[in-house]
């Protein structure tokens, strides 16, 4: 390969890592939640993250309504995202509310 020809490539290299960063930079997912992260998740567990990062703090009573489901169903899957680290409870008052964990 000639010295130009590497040249060339080592540039076209440089240019598209930082158009992926800029593309990364700009692909926050509306809802509080990474894409990437997102996408990862089973179709169910997706529908109830959506709703929690669109209302940033729910309840299960919250978000079954919102998605149809059982109340049993969503407080089950709401603990799942805790489990994987995507959201945190705790107990006010008289039921447990979830949210979205503080990132900085």
């Amino acid at each position: 390969m000639s010295e130009e020809l590497t040249i060339i490539l080592k540039d076209i290299s440089s240019q598209l890592s930082r158009l992926i960063k800029i593309i990364e930079s700009q692909t926050k997912s509306p809802v509080g939640f990474e894409w990437q992260d997102l996408m990862k998740l089973p179709k169910h567990l997706q529908t109830t993250a959506i709703v929690l990062g669109k209302t940033g703090c729910v309840c299960a009573t919250d978000v079954a309504q919102a998605t149809g489901r059982a109340r049993a169903v969503e407080s089950s899957y709401l603990n799942d995202l805790v489990l994987l680290g995507l959201a945190k409870k705790e107990k006010r008052s008289n039921k447990t509310v979830y949210y979205l964990p503080v990132t900085e």
